[in-house]
């Protein structure tokens, strides 16, 4: 019972972090496309690894840290964006950390597209070999 509850604390944790990427994508102004459309494929991914997570205890433990700092440091990342957006007078700082704030969610979402694809070559493996065992088996 408790590797159930420690599952389910793992994926609640996952989940508040993920709501909170969608909460700073709301947040993104309509003119900023370009960013709007990258967080938009991110929060995409992320949705499809937490339904794999779900159903699977050992990929729900595998994404721990996820929810506890990864996940939520991309909202920080998306929070920071806007500010450095709207303000009236960025500084050369501020621009040369905004550009890195794009470069790292567009980063992110090649991750995260692997990870998800990690998933599913993992079991494509396992089906292949227990295939192959199951043909030899009946020659």
């Amino acid at each position: 019972m408790s590797e159930l509850n420690d599952q389910i604390d793992i994926l609640k944790v996952i989940k508040e972090s993920i709501l909170g990427v969608k909460r700073a994508f709301l947040e993104i102004p309509e003119k900023d496309e370009e960013f709007k459309e990258d967080v938009k494929q991110l929060v995409i991914l992320l949705d499809k690894i937490y339904t794999q997570i779900f159903n699977s205890e050992e990929d729900a433990i595998k994404f721990k840290y996820y929810g506890k700092y990864y996940i939520p440091t991309i909202t920080k990342i998306i929070k920071s964006h806007i500010k450095f957006i709207n303000s009236p007078a960025p500084t050369e700082k501020m621009k040369e950390t905004d550009e890195s704030c794009k470069t790292t969610i567009k980063k992110l979402i090649e991750h995260f597209e692997k990870k998800y694809n990690s998933f599913y070559e993992n079991e494509s493996m396992d089906l292949n070999a227990d295939i192959q065992l199951l043909l030899g088996s009946i020659k």
